[in-house]
């Protein structure tokens, strides 16, 4: 898959950082979630093989922010599957 785009990153850890609806559409629907911020392999099933066991917090995302960021537009983002479990996105 294609690397999300700075916009697309921004906007995916705001609403994870902020939004409570958002995190529970990524958790339960990641396709719907990504569709959401445009991204254009969100329709692709294997987007799925993110899933998370449980949502690491708004904080710990928040703190993370930098890294995620860097991480979600890199090219080796959406070739390792990356998750955004609890106490593992640091």
């Amino acid at each position: 898959h294609a690397p999300l785009s700075h916009d697309q990153a921004d906007r995916l850890l705001d609403l994870l950082s902020t939004d409570d609806a958002y995190r529970n559409l990524f958790a339960t629907d990641r396709q719907a979630a990504m569709a959401q911020l445009g991204y254009a392999d969100a329709s692709d099933p294997s987007v799925e093989c993110t899933q998370t066991r449980s949502m690491a917090s708004k904080d710990e995302i928040a703190a993370s922010r930098d890294e995620l960021r860097d991480y979600l537009t890199s090219q080796s983002a959406m070739t390792v599957i990356f998750k955004f479990d609890a106490d593992t996105v640091a």
